[in-house]
């Protein structure tokens, strides 16, 4: 990439295939839904991960823990 050229917002295959350790599609899946990281699978069954995902960028949201409120109320 250039100068002034912002990353795209996926990563590539190939650091898809490095972050993973994986090359084969489903791997990856398996190991990005392990380690719960944001992704979405694209039409030709590969993972799509955006950069904010692994970049800390993106903060997984609480859940509430319902039955505890429940119990105090």
């Amino acid at each position: 990439m250039g100068p002034g050229m912002a990353d795209p917002l996926f990563l590539t295959e190939a650091e898809i295939a490095y972050l993973t350790g994986y090359k084969q599609a489903a791997a990856q899946i398996r190991w990005l839904q392990k380690w719960r990281i944001r992704h979405s699978v694209a039409g030709n069954g590969r993972p799509r991960v955006t950069r904010d995902a692994v970049n800390g960028a993106e903060k997984p949201k609480a859940v509430p823990n319902f039955a505890a409120i429940r119990r105090a109320g």
